[in-house]
């Protein structure tokens, strides 16, 4: 049976490591560095500061020097090493594009994470963490649906050097218990690329958008109030909270 090994005279770290593997029912063994590293072992769990004097081929490392983050670190790192196990190196993000939008990081069309977004620009954030567990993303498809979230999504991806294909998302949307997750799945997978992007794109909420935000805000104030049609537009290209200004146009 293929092995993680773990290999590290950090006590705090193997604790770490043993608890994470342990939790997900991951088979492991515990190396020495004195000792022969066994042949089922496919990958080694050590410290950075150790990673070099690992005799292996397979190393993933772990940055103990925020001991308070160890729990998180210690997490991306198995998540490395079960990745390097399997094989994967081609890491697809695929995003259904919304108010919350759904992200799942695929590889060789295997779920490796999933995510709902707070908000679009949150997704820079989700990214950030796949590459942090995985490695280095090959790409990242969104679909061509909901023009002023998906643009506002894929300007913070751009923001941070990412090329980001818009897909035509046709037919990813299903009946039934269909969620975000699944069609950000086929958009990651399936879909049609139509549109490569690389710059900042413009953000134009529609007119029904806008209205769309009057009636929402008027529902919150159970119809006493309105916000503007400039307040509106701000909520749309996320410069402001509905929530927020709502409660101004109370005042």
């Amino acid at each position: 049976m293929k092995v993680i090994g773990i290999l590290t005279c950090d006590f705090s770290l193997y604790y770490e490591l043993i608890r994470e593997l342990r939790k997900r029912g991951i088979p492991f063994t515990s190396l020495t560095f004195d000792s022969r590293i066994p042949k089922n072992v496919k990958v080694v769990l050590t410290s950075t500061d150790e990673a070099s004097t690992v005799p292996f081929a397979k190393v993933v490392s772990v940055d103990t020097s925020n001991k308070v983050g160890l729990a998180k670190a210690v997490s991306h790192a198995v998540d490395r090493a079960l990745a390097s196990m399997k094989g994967f190196t081609k890491l697809i993000v695929g995003i259904d594009p919304g108010k919350n939008p759904g992200v799942v990081l695929v590889s060789e069309g295997q779920v490796l994470q999933t995510a709902i977004a707070r908000n679009p620009e949150d997704v820079g954030r989700i990214v950030t963490e796949f590459e942090d567990a995985f490695g280095p993303i090959t790409s990242i498809r969104i679909g061509n649906g909901d023009p002023t979230d998906r643009n506002r999504t894929i300007n913070q991806l751009v923001k941070t050097g990412h090329v980001v294909d818009i897909v035509d998302e046709s037919g990813t949307t299903g009946a039934g218990d269909s969620t975000d997750i699944d069609s950000a799945f086929k958009i990651a997978t399936r879909c049609r690329t139509v549109e490569k992007i690389s710059n900042p794109v413009e953000v134009e909420p529609t007119l029904g958008e806008l209205k769309n935000l009057q009636r929402l805000s008027r529902l919150k104030t159970k119809g006493k109030r309105s916000i503007s049609l400039s307040q509106a537009s701000r909520v749309a290209m996320g410069e402001e909270d509905l929530e927020e200004v709502t409660e101004e146009s109370q005042r």
